[in-house]
């Protein structure tokens, strides 16, 4: 399920980009850096991994399939989405009224 900041900062949720951390009442968590992510260093790795895959022929696929994943047929059943806000134990009666309003959208 992916959230909207909307939602996250409703429910509380401080996201700092400046400091790469997300925070949530009193805990918080590190972000990944998204220059960590698509900089040069990885860029670089991938290359090289696709140079020795041409070398080597180790692989019976280009390297980039072994990222891939098989998306899986599910079946979907409705929920309650009055059942699925007032289960929400950790939020106040007016968290709940905002979360069902959001989940009806």
């Amino acid at each position: 399920m992916i959230f909207g900041a909307n939602f996250l900062d409703k429910f509380g949720f401080a996201i700092n980009y400046n400091e790469y951390i997300i925070r949530w009442v009193d805990h918080s968590i590190p972000l990944k850096d998204p220059h960590e992510i698509f900089g040069p260093k990885m860029l670089k790795n991938l290359n090289d991994q696709l140079c020795q895959e041409k070398e080597d022929n180790m692989f019976d696929c280009k390297i980039l399939d072994n990222y891939a994943a098989q998306i899986l047929h599910t079946e979907y059943e409705q929920i309650n989405i009055n059942k699925v806000a007032v289960d929400q134990k950790h939020l106040t009666q007016y968290q709940h009224h905002d979360l069902q309003n959001i989940l009806t959208k």
